[in-house]
C-alpha cells in the first residue's frame, strides 16, 4: 500500500516551495528587465530574498517566470510520467525541487519504482519527456520573442550567461520575423560565462 502523503502530499509541498522560490527569483529578474538590465547583473540578483523583503509588492511580478519555467519542467516530467502509465510502469508524480537562488529550482524528477518491461517501453519513457519539454520550451520561446523589445545599448553585461546559439532560437526568431519584420534583431553573444 502506497502512502498518500508520499504519492500526493510530497509532490504538492515541493511544488509549492518551488513556486515561491521561482517567483521570488523571477520578480528580481523582472525588476532588472523593467530597468533595461539583463536578468543577473549583480551578485545580489542571485539571492533575491533581501531585495524582496524590502519590496514585497514586487513578488507578483515573478509569475510569468514561474509559469513558464515550472510549466516547461512539469510538461517534461509528465511526458515521462504518462509514458510510464501507458506501459504500466509505476512512477511518482513529478517532484519539483526548490532552490533559493539562480532560477529558483534545482529541476524536477519522477521516481520509477519497478522495472521497465521492454526496450520499446524504455524508449517511450525516455523520449516523451524531452519531446514534451522541447515543445513547451519552443512555445515559451515564441511568446518571449513576441513580447521582446530592443535592450538599451548602454545596458551592463550580465554576470551569468548561458550560451552559444541554439538552432531552435534562430528558427523561432526567423519564423516570427517573417510575420513581424520590425521584430528586434537576434543578438546572442559568443562569450560564455557561467
Amino acid at each position: 500500500m502506497r502512502s498518500h502523503f508520499r504519492e500526493y502530499g510530497l509532490p504538492l509541498i515541493l511544488l509549492g516551495a518551488s513556486v515561491i522560490t521561482t517567483t521570488a527569483n523571477g520578480a528580481r529578474f523582472m525588476q532588472n528587465f523593467a530597468e533595461g538590465l539583463p536578468p543577473v547583473v549583480r551578485d545580489s540578483d542571485l539571492w533575491p530574498w533581501g531585495w524582496l523583503s524590502d519590496h514585497p509588492e514586487m513578488f507578483k511580478t515573478g509569475w510569468p517566470f514561474t509559469l513558464s519555467l515550472l510549466g516547461i519542467l512539469l510538461i517534461h516530467e509528465f511526458g515521462h510520467y504518462f509514458a510510464c502509465r501507458w506501459h504500466k510502469v509505476r512512477a511518482t508524480l513529478p517532484w519539483v525541487l526548490p532552490a533559493p537562488t539562480l532560477s529558483g529550482t534545482a529541476g524536477a524528477i519522477i521516481r520509477i519504482s519497478n522495472r521497465i518491461p521492454n526496450r520499446n517501453a524504455l524508449m517511450d519513457v525516455g523520449i516523451y519527456g524531452p519531446l514534451a519539454g522541447y515543445a513547451a520550451s519552443v512555445a515559451a520561446l515564441a511568446v518571449g520573442f513576441a513580447l521582446s523589445y530592443h535592450a538599451p545599448a548602454n545596458a551592463p553585461a550580465a554576470i551569468v550567461r548561458f550560451g552559444g546559439e541554439p538552432l531552435t532560437i534562430h528558427l523561432v526568431h526567423a519564423l516570427l520575423s517573417q510575420w513581424d519584420p520590425a521584430r528586434p534583431r537576434l543578438t546572442i553573444s559568443r562569450r560564455t560565462r557561467c
